[in-house]
């Protein structure tokens, strides 16, 4: 009776193999907590490895000409390792591999081959993704930089660092002392007409960002050897190789290479915050506005978030001084959901860290796996977005691809692993709960969201004064806010016909009278017949007087007139019926739209209570009731505010700015809003929020699916 031959040991498998050290690895030697550790930098893969003087002195053993066999015997012969040691260093060999710091000279053997195989499918996976997403090196800018550098190293002098400290302090307190106008002109910033202008300017501002790096980098006698563009759902984002920054000694020195980048960007967000402040709206206050949300808001979501592999992820790691940050978290959450579900004891003693740093570690893990995953589904929709039709099918590749491999790894690890095998059935409850119970469970669980709708301040009293006749709009004679009596003139228009048509009526009224004049001094038989004549003529001038009065748009009621034309409209072609202004009057009202689906789903009533708050200040929370419910026609929806053309939540033909489906107008009683909110206080965007029934969770994220793509196509 034969048995199985027995395994044999990491010695007999890999002892005879030769292999190297990569010789483009970067190695820098630094102190961390007072303890000297090696600092692995890999520049093609862009990912850092801490080893300890121990650790290092082995690996800088490994020589291409002596099998590994010998190099353990040598070291043993050093006395820097033990014969009982044999076993861990060859896994410790076996780990700089998978980590992909050793070379593939000498004998190859299988496990090598193995491993290569291994690198070239991690490396062809995703291979749509990666062709969407290239990388193309096109300069090596270390010439330019350093012929540059005198005119730009005052950038990086203490008396600007000053200087830029104070400036940006001040543009803090514009936007703080300016806070509602700001907040308002969020509200626009997806608007159709902006995207051409915040795609040029975002290239831009990126390549000065990647200069703030190389800059920074030349300043401290490094070299920038490469620079390009990687595209990104279509737009080419710029990038500099920095790396030589982890050769620096000084910790300072490599932080200011880090936040290089951040520190140009600021220097344009400072100026667009004053010019912002200046220009008092118009085309180049909006400019302004848009590179104030790219340089400073959007740098900090992106840039400086440690959650991405960016400026922040690096700084962080460097001030926490763990260079392999997202590595060893990763791998202590694994270790932790090991120990908790299914009872593992690591096999290795975890490295010895403080509580608070623990702590961060840890919660950097969860929160990093959080973001990971709401990072694919965003990039999925930039997608759909940026590639219509073809895009969906992308992004739905994305999706699966992503979690379906870790979908596959917890399932095979779970059910086939060596680690689970003493645990069988323990392991495979816990994947069947977090593989099936758990995902039905959340797909029918109730949404937990409020459905949240966009509105606008409006009064008890609404009137719309609209245009009675076709004209030319030449002027507005007053500024939106102000209290005006009934039949208070608002703008003028030109109708160069109707005009003629008056003129020539007055003029022909005048011929009448003079000849009417004339039959009664004569004493004419034809008096009968002139008088006739002017008061036809009289009754042709007062239509044409009538005509041109109603070229004067005038105001019907008393009250506070909101959404007047503004001077970029001035030239603008009006007809008869068109909206030009609203004047309000009485008690405060808010009026947003639900579609029908969402009025079943808020069972949105009379009587019934909303919560609502001002945007841009969000903060501050109110509550009122439903006065009334009413479908709106096509012809009388006019809060074009709220639509996708400026950056609303309403579906509109962009040409005949008709609603795509049926809309249901909610009139709600706002008396509790009481502060202040300016002169332009009708017409401010209100937030509103009805309470939910339950819907699955399922069904819901299904529904914002379809919205999706619906406001993509009309987009």
């Amino acid at each position: 009776m034969t048995g199985t031959p027995p395994q044999k040991s990491l010695e007999e498998q890999i002892g005879d193999l030769r292999t190297s050290v990569r010789a483009d690895l970067e190695i820098v030697r630094r102190f961390e907590r007072g303890t000297p550790i090696y600092v692995v930098h890999d520049p093609i893969a862009f990912t850092t490895q801490t080893f300890s003087v121990q650790d290092y002195l082995i690996l800088g053993a490994i020589r291409p000409d002596w099998s590994l066999k010998e190099v353990f015997q040598n070291l043993v012969k050093d006395n820097r390792a033990e014969e009982s040691e044999k076993e861990d260093f060859y896994r410790f060999v076996l780990a700089l591999r998978k980590l992909n710091l050793l070379g593939h000279s000498g004998v190859g053997g299988k496990e090598l081959y193995e491993r290569n195989q291994e690198l070239v499918k991690a490396r062809s996976k995703g291979g749509i993704m990666k062709w969407m997403m290239p990388k193309v090196p096109l300069v090596n800018p270390d010439a330019m930089l350093s012929r540059t550098m005198p005119c730009i190293r005052w950038l990086f002098s203490r008396w600007f660092f000053c200087l830029w400290l104070v400036a940006g302090l001040t543009a803090l307190s514009i936007v703080f002392n300016r806070i509602e106008e700001f907040s308002g002109g969020l509200n626009g910033i997806l608007a159709t007409k902006n995207l051409l202008f915040v795609w040029g300017s975002f290239v831009l501002v990126k390549i000065w960002h990647e200069l703030g790096h190389g800059y920074a980098c030349k300043k401290f006698g490094g070299v920038v050897p490469e620079m390009g563009t990687m595209f990104m759902m279509g737009t080419p984002l710029a990038y500099v190789d920095a790396s030589a920054a982890w050769g620096f000694d000084s910790q300072w020195k490599r932080l200011i290479v880090m936040l290089g980048g951040m520190y140009f960007e600021s220097m344009i967000a400072i100026l667009a915050v004053f010019v912002w402040a200046l220009a008092d709206g118009g085309l180049l206050g909006s400019c302004a506005f848009q590179l104030i949300l790219m340089t400073s808001v959007t740098t900090v979501l992106f840039n400086a978030n440690p959650l991405m592999r960016y400026d922040g992820y690096y700084v962080m790691a460097e001030l926490v001084q763990i260079p392999n940050l997202r590595q060893l978290a990763s791998n202590q959450l694994k270790t932790f959901s090991k120990r908790w579900f299914l009872g593992i004891k690591p096999t290795e003693e975890p490295e010895e860290f403080g509580l608070m740093l623990r702590a961060l570690i840890f919660s950097y893990a969860v929160g990093s796996g959080i973001y990971a995953n709401v990072l694919t589904f965003s990039v999925a929709a930039m997608l759909a977005y940026a590639l219509p039709t073809v895009g969906i099918g992308l992004a739905v590749y994305y999706i699966v691809l992503n979690f379906g491999a870790k979908i596959t790894k917890l399932a095979k690890f779970l059910w086939t692993s060596e680690e689970v095998a003493t645990i069988k059935w323990r392991a495979r409850l816990v994947a069947v709960l977090a593989l099936l119970v758990l995902p039905l469970a959340l797909v029918a669980a109730p949404a937990p969201f409020r459905i949240l709708t966009m509105g606008v301040l409006t009064a008890e009293s609404e009137h719309t004064v609209r245009v009675e006749s076709q004209g030319i709009l030449r002027a507005t004679h007053l500024l939106p806010g102000y209290y005006v009596p009934q039949g208070q003139l608002l703008a003028s228009l030109e109708n160069v016909e109707i005009e003629s048509d008056y003129q020539a009526a007055v003029a022909e009224l005048e011929r009448a009278k003079v000849e009417f004049d004339h039959a009664l001094e004569q004493g004419q038989d034809s008096i009968v017949e002139s008088r006739e004549s002017l008061h036809r003529q009289k009754r042709i001038c007062d239509d044409a007087e009538a005509k041109r009065k109603k070229l004067a748009v005038r105001t019907s009621q008393a009250g506070r007139v909101t959404s007047l034309p503004v001077a970029s409209e001035f030239g603008k072609y009006l007809d008869i019926g068109q909206p030009i202004a609203t004047v309000l009057d009485g008690e405060r009202r808010i009026r947003t739209y639900l579609t029908e689906k969402e009025l079943l789903l808020a069972n949105a009533q009379p009587g019934r209570s909303v919560k609502f708050a001002v945007a841009g200040a969000s903060h501050i929370g109110f509550c009122g009731k439903i006065l009334d419910v009413s479908m709106v026609s096509e012809k009388q929806f006019t809060d074009l505010a709220l639509t996708q053309l400026n950056g609303g939540d309403i579906l509109v033909d962009p040409s005949s700015q008709e609603p795509l489906e049926p809309l249901y107008s909610i009139l709600i009683d706002a008396t509790e809003l009481k502060f202040d909110l300016g002169s332009q206080v009708y017409g401010r965007r209100i937030h509103v929020s009805f309470e939910r029934k339950y819907e699955p969770l399922g069904w819901f994220t299904y529904r914002k699916l379809v919205d999706f793509l619906s406001r993509m196509y009309v987009a």
